[in-house]
């Protein structure tokens, strides 16, 4: 929805008290006078819902429904919004109003994040308040999983992603989740708005696990088959059930600097026989992936100013297969170059053929993704003052040609 359809007023109601509309927040403010902030054209919260479908599902996805977790879960933060519209359907339902005031604080954030207005306090306002309605509703909750309490703090998690708050924060919300998820086995979330939000919050778990480099519980096998029994994993899934187990291989990496050095150099020689043989899982499901369809993943294109600027770009397809491919491409570069650094910390390994070997294939595959994205960040100031930050072994390696 554009900022000129969407607005907000300030309505004076009395002292000490800032809320959002249709739901108070509750929460005391600093100033003299008391706001209602309300949202023109946004009566109730299926509105603000429909408001942040537009903006988190494809088009195809909110007009067909939920149902086709294979069709529309290729997307890395957003699908699980769509479980969203049959979360707030029953405003009697067990913790409705926590529900509300999260997805009122994730419109405001959208809002927030489109306008070109100041609305960075209200939008403030309105998250704290959600926060109190979250933990109040948490403490009811106890130890069970709720759907309902799974959704705001993906909410609120979004809304950090969205609005300056703090740059590391969304991730403290993501380790909620990934703690309430846990409350249930594996096959509660085979099917109906569990499944939904599952496939949406997986991909976010996975990623936190590598940006903390930590194990995940995402690469056990009942939590990568039993939620998937009555339903085709999409590619991204599947890709992801394979990457979910390299965390764990960081996690052991990082644990070799406490160790010593006779123990470390045995221990680095079988976490890279580990990334070799992930890497080698990675190429397998790619060659499928690539034979699932005649029709082309991917293809060059040059653009208007391609004679003056020398690049071509890749067109996909959908949105979907350009996700998958980007992380593809990302958990092989992981591999590698962790495989790298073991290497140089570590110069009296053996250095077994296949390993020798790989370095050319590795090189052949990495190249082109990082030509791809070197040539990207070339092509502008900005971008290059990017580049100056990066280790200069990762720019040589994007000029190498013909490999």
């Amino acid at each position: 929805m554009s900022t000129q359809q969407t607005k907000l007023r300030r309505v004076p109601q009395g002292p000490d008290e800032a809320t959002l509309s249709p739901r108070p927040a509750g929460l005391c403010g600093s100033s003299q006078t008391r706001y209602r902030w309300s949202f023109d054209g946004l009566p109730n919260t299926q509105e603000m819902v429909s408001l942040i479908l537009r903006n988190f599902a494809p088009l195809g996805e909110t007009e067909s429904g939920v149902g086709n977790s294979y069709l529309y879960s290729p997307r890395i933060c957003g699908s699980w919004v769509t479980a969203l519209p049959e979360l707030t359907t029953d405003v009697t339902r067990h913790f409705a109003g926590c529900l509300d005031s999260a997805v009122s604080t994730l419109a405001l954030s959208i809002t927030a994040h489109r306008s070109q207005e100041d609305l960075f306090q209200v939008a403030s306002i309105q998250y704290e308040s959600s926060i109190h309605h979250l933990v109040r509703n948490l403490a009811v909750a106890g130890n069970i999983y709720r759907n309902e309490l799974v959704a705001a703090v993906m909410c609120l998690a979004l809304s950090e992603a969205l609005l300056p708050i703090s740059p590391v924060s969304w991730l403290v919300h993501v380790e909620g989740v990934s703690n309430m998820i846990q409350l249930s086995p594996p096959e509660s979330f085979e099917s109906g708005v569990e499944h939904t939000l599952f496939i949406g919050f997986r991909p976010l778990l996975i990623l936190k696990a590598f940006i903390l480099r930590k194990a995940t519980f995402f690469a056990n096998d009942e939590w990568v088959e039993k939620p998937f029994q009555h339903h085709q994993a999409a590619p991204l899934q599947s890709l992801l059930s394979l990457a979910a187990r390299i965390p764990a291989i960081l996690e052991k990496i990082d644990n070799l600097a406490h160790v010593s050095l006779e123990t470390s150099v045995k221990y680095g020689k079988e976490r890279i026989t580990e990334l070799m043989e992930t890497k080698s899982c990675l190429e397998t499901w790619h060659s499928s992936f690539l034979n699932s369809t005649s029709a082309p993943q991917y293809w060059h294109c040059m653009p208007d100013n391609a004679l003056e600027s020398g690049h071509q770009l890749l067109w996909y397809p959908d949105l979907s297969t350009a996700n998958v491919f980007t992380y593809f491409w990302s958990f092989q570069l992981i591999c590698l170059t962790n495989i790298q650094s073991l290497r140089e910390q570590y110069p009296d390994l053996e250095k077994p053929e296949q390993i020798a070997a790989d370095d050319i294939e590795g090189l052949r595959d990495t190249c082109f993704p990082l030509q791809t994205a070197c040539k990207a960040f070339d092509s502008d100031a900005k971008g290059r003052a990017v580049l100056e930050t990066l280790d200069h072994t990762v720019i040589v390696r994007s000029r190498i040609q013909n490999i």
